[in-house]
């Protein structure tokens, strides 16, 4: 038996980070706006459109990774320059915001 990911997300709580699975970057900013201060991570080719605020990339033979800047904000979130450093790509703030 397989528990369909529609429920899981259905009952998800307030968590530190969450992790949605490669098949479920479209169900991130369903899930997001209703989980304030957590990190929402994904592994797929478009997850930062998505909503994710740190998205996992594979570059041949080594994984990688981006940040969303804007998405960690709306999610309460600030990311250490440290962390920003070694990101692959870093996406700016967001863009309503001065």
């Amino acid at each position: 038996l397989q528990p369909q990911a529609q429920h899981l997300f259905q009952h998800a709580t307030p968590a530190d980070v969450l992790y949605v699975g490669p098949g479920h970057a479209r169900r991130v900013p369903r899930v997001a706006g209703r989980l304030a201060r957590t990190l929402v991570v994904t592994d797929e080719p478009r997850g930062l459109d998505a909503g994710a605020a740190i998205n996992f990339l594979r570059d041949d033979e080594r994984v990688r990774f981006e940040v969303s800047l804007g998405a960690a904000e709306r999610a309460g979130l600030r990311l250490r320059a440290g962390l920003l450093s070694l990101a692959a790509r870093v996406e700016g703030h967001d863009e309503n915001r001065r």
